[in-house]
C-alpha cells in the first residue's frame, strides 16, 4: 500500500436532519462535508451523505483489491489505478 493521503481520517458518519446532512469524521469530530437541503431531494441529499461517509472505507477496500488483483498481472487494472490515483488527487 502507498502512504496515507492527508484527508481527514475514518471513520466518518453521516447524520443530521433531512435538510442539514452532515458528515463528520468520528475520528476528530471534523465536519467532512455539509449538505443543505431545500427539502425537495431529502432521498437524494441523504444517498449522497452516505456515499461520502462510505468514502474512506471503500478507498481502503479498493487498495486492497489493487494490491491482491493486480499480484499475477491477469487482470486489468485501469479503472481501480484511475478511481485510487482521482483519490488521492493525482488525476
Amino acid at each position: 500500500m502507498t502512504d496515507q493521503p492527508k484527508w481527514t481520517p475514518g471513520p466518518w458518519q453521516a447524520d443530521g436532519e433531512p435538510w442539514n446532512r452532515i458528515v463528520w469524521s468520528a475520528g476528530d469530530n471534523r465536519v467532512c462535508f455539509m449538505a443543505h437541503s431545500n427539502g425537495l431531494n431529502d432521498e437524494r441529499d441523504l444517498a449522497t451523505s452516505n456515499l461520502i461517509a462510505a468514502a474512506p472505507d471503500l478507498y481502503a477496500a479498493l487498495e486492497m483489491a489493487q494490491l491482491w488483483l493486480d499480484f499475477d498481472g491477469r487482470f486489468d487494472m485501469q479503472g481501480i489505478n484511475a478511481a485510487l490515483a482521482k483519490a488521492r488527487g493525482q488525476a
